[in-house]
């Protein structure tokens, strides 16, 4: 077949991308057709500048390239956000490997308020709804899925002055390591506690902290706490313990900023 044939034929089967070549200029190749479901995911993108709302979009089935990218456009008028998901893109530098095709599809910094909401797929498929922006929330409602699969419908934004993560160590008999850091980070945090919930980059459920943690060491403590106190005492405590002797090569602290910085 050719490749206009190949082309006009992937429009009309309703759901389906198409993967097309990276090259804009050329009539699109098509190589096997994936699944017709996407899965988007709320997104609080962190950045000392502020944050934003993203739509992390991946499709259900797994593509040929581990960089294959779902090619997308968004356009913000007023309150209205309409977004494109126009086809799959096979990199020229494929990334050997087998995983789903991604987008991140951006908003800039939204005030808050209630935004209509527009998913196209290819021209042939569209969702509404709308997009509510709070100070604490941000929630996504569609009166129709057609073709997608929307794994949260809400998400709590990360509060300002909000520090996470973990001290994990290389043996266990270190444990009293652990509780020393925590009491030093008890006595400076603010008194404040997190809503139960899912806030992207971590998620509290009865009030236990949990999100991924990779780390060679076998033992480690997850935390999360606000602190608007200088934050050169907080950098000044964790840096104490990093680079104690006593605990040098058996111990790693991590920690995340409400900034998407790391102390």
């Amino acid at each position: 077949m050719t490749k206009l044939f190949n082309f006009f034929l992937c429009l009309l089967l309703t759901l389906t991308f198409g993967c097309t070549s990276d090259n804009s200029d050329t009539p699109p190749d098509i190589v096997p057709t994936i699944a017709d479901e996407f899965n988007i995911q709320l997104w609080e993108h962190l950045s000392p500048n502020g944050n934003s709302l993203s739509l992390l979009v991946e499709t259900i089935e797994d593509h040929d390239c581990l960089n294959s990218i779902i090619r997308n456009e968004i356009s913000i008028q007023s309150t209205n956000l309409i977004v494109n998901l126009d086809g799959i893109v096979q990199p020229e530098n494929c990334i050997e490997g087998i995983a789903p095709a991604a987008a991140d599809v951006s908003f800039s910094t939204l005030p808050i308020g209630n935004y209509d909401l527009e998913i196209n797929i290819l021209s042939l498929i569209k969702n509404v709804g709308f997009i509510d922006v709070s100070p604490n929330t941000f929630k996504i409602e569609l009166n129709s899925s057609d073709g997608i699969h929307i794994s949260n419908n809400e998400l709590n934004r990360i509060p300002n002055n909000t520090f996470w993560g973990y001290i994990a160590l290389d043996k266990m008999d270190l444990t009293t390591v652990t509780s020393g850091f925590l009491e030093e980070i008890e006595i400076l945090k603010d008194d404040f506690s997190f809503d139960n919930g899912n806030y992207g980059h971590f998620k509290f459920t009865d009030e236990v902290l949990d999100f991924e943690v990779s780390t060679a060491f076998p033992d480690h403590e997850k935390f999360a706490f606000k602190y608007s106190g200088d934050l050169k005492d907080l950098t000044r405590t964790i840096k104490e313990y990093r680079e104690n002797s006593a605990y040098l090569n058996k111990l790693e602290i991590r920690v995340l900023t409400f900034e998407g910085e790391e102390l």
